[in-house]
């Protein structure tokens, strides 16, 4: 991977991260305080709005018409894959906030939420 290809990064990795911890903290706070007044309503509600916020998402991404990747005309072989890999590896190693949550989140990961390592 090469830096030029990721010209944004570094100008928005800090408010994404911003955001991104912002939902899940509001999640944490607010969505046990709304299945409980789902549950309260009926038992299967709080299952039933889980249900549609998946067909929702679905369908969402069914009417998403952007292309995410360029076609490409080479064919990978598999020591192109591992140059790649190993340019990947070191550009993360060289973004210091980058690396330090790839190497973080996954511990506190574990203990914070032990059933899911």
């Amino acid at each position: 991977m090469r830096a030029d290809r990721l010209p944004n990064v570094g100008r928005q990795l800090s408010a994404a991260l911003g955001y991104s911890h912002s939902a899940a903290s509001a999640v944490g706070i607010f969505g046990a305080s709304l299945a409980g007044v789902l549950y309260a309503v009926g038992r299967a509600v709080p299952f039933a709005v889980n249900a549609v916020s998946f067909a929702v998402s679905a369908a969402s991404l069914r009417l998403m018409c952007a292309r995410f990747q360029v076609d490409r005309q080479d064919v990978r072989t598999t020591s192109r894959l591992t140059i790649e890999i190993r340019e990947g590896l070191g550009w993360l190693w060289r973004q210091p906030v980058i690396r330090f949550l790839t190497l973080v989140r996954p511990l506190t990961r574990c203990v914070t939420a032990p059933a899911t390592c």
